[in-house]
């Protein structure tokens, strides 16, 4: 019975194995057709842009600083303000210079008084030689009494010139206290506008502090970055179109000053533009600014035709009737199309559209 259904046993398992398979292959499951639309790629001549990164500024900038020490009693200007030339900014109280310039007030009319005493003194010592001086002639009077009004009348005149002196000399130092406490009144050295303020009514100051930052009034100037690569195309003159993103405007500056030297982190240099009819921006907007380089042929695939899965970027390719995701590595962007710069070439044919319902290895529906 035992041996009955081992035989039994093995005559099924041979049936089994009746289909004979190769060593090393398997049956190949059959993909499914799929409609696609299909783009032979082909070079195309592009003309590009090459954008920089840069702001707005003025022509001119000013940090206004103290020129004397005291108390701020007054900002007579706020952040966006416009400035005339000679307007009042900051008043500033508490100045030593302001006693100062009491002091050398009462020098002045100290030295005045005494002026005008000697001045009496030497008018009266003039008539008094001058009667002296008849009974001189007149040999009326001794040669001791001549000499001792001659001498008072020779003091006289030193002591008048002495106190003139003094009246000059606290002239000078009135005037000298003068323009020392006029600095306690801040002006605009220019037209303009306010930056900002960097202190406040109330704040104690020394000469040279920082008080508030105007720019000049006129154009705008745009600041921007450029590649040393393109050192030897852009020159004092070159037309650029900058774009002022936040405003929505866009402008066209020329490039007015080059910096000399090159950045060693960001391998670029500075470039000053600039923006005709452009008073009414502020400093230190963002900026874009395109230069148009020479005409070349690229390979551009459209954007209907990438396919993203994950960290890869790629196309599918169509090779003898199948599909085939292919990675490729993209450059710049042309509207709806970008520029392969590796992965493809001239004459490929990919799927133009549609990719998300594409699977790699289906087969292309005649």
């Amino acid at each position: 019975m035992k041996t009955f259904l081992f035989l039994s046993f093995v005559s099924l398992l041979l049936l089994g194995c009746g289909e004979k398979i190769e060593p090393g292959r398997s049956q190949q499951a059959t993909q499914a057709k799929i409609a696609v639309t299909l783009l032979t790629l082909q070079p195309v001549k592009k003309t590009s842009n090459e954008v920089f990164v840069g702001s707005i500024e003025s022509l001119d900038r000013a940090v206004i600083v103290a020129r004397s020490s005291g108390i701020i009693t007054q900002f007579a200007v706020r952040e966006g303000d416009s400035l005339q030339v000679g307007q009042l900014l900051v008043a500033i109280g508490d100045d030593p210079a302001v006693d100062q310039l009491r002091m050398a007030e009462a020098a002045v009319t100290s030295a005045e008084k005494q002026l005008a005493t000697a001045q009496a003194r030497l008018t009266l010592s003039e008539q008094t030689f001058q009667r002296y001086q008849q009974l001189w002639e007149k040999e009326a009077l001794t040669a001791q009494e001549y000499d001792q009004v001659k001498s008072e009348l020779e003091v006289a005149r030193q002591q008048t010139a002495m106190t003139a002196a003094e009246v000059q000399r606290a002239k000078s130092g009135r005037a000298a206290a003068l323009r020392q406490s006029q600095f306690s009144q801040v002006r605009a050295p220019f037209s303009g506008r306010v930056v900002s303020l960097q202190t406040k009514p109330g704040s104690t100051v020394l000469p040279g502090s920082p008080l508030l930052t105007i720019d000049r009034e006129g154009d705008r100037l745009a600041r921007i970055m450029v590649p040393e690569r393109l050192r030897s195309s852009i020159s004092v003159g070159t037309a650029m179109q900058v774009e002022v993103p936040s405003l929505s405007r866009l402008i066209t500056g020329q490039v007015v000053r080059i910096q000399p030297g090159s950045d060693s982190n960001s391998h670029s240099f500075e470039a000053l533009l600039s923006l005709p009819d452009s008073q009414d921006l502020p400093s230190g907007l963002f900026v874009r600014s395109a230069y148009a380089l020479s005409e070349e042929q690229v390979l551009l695939v459209p954007q209907a035709a990438v396919s993203i899965r994950g960290q890869l970027t790629g196309v599918f390719l169509e090779r003898e009737g199948l599909l085939h995701f292919r990675l490729v590595r993209l450059g710049r962007k042309f509207g709806e199309y970008w520029e392969v710069l590796s992965g493809l070439q001239s004459g490929d044919r990919i799927v133009s559209e549609n990719v998300n319902r594409v699977v790699d290895g289906a087969q292309v529906e005649s």
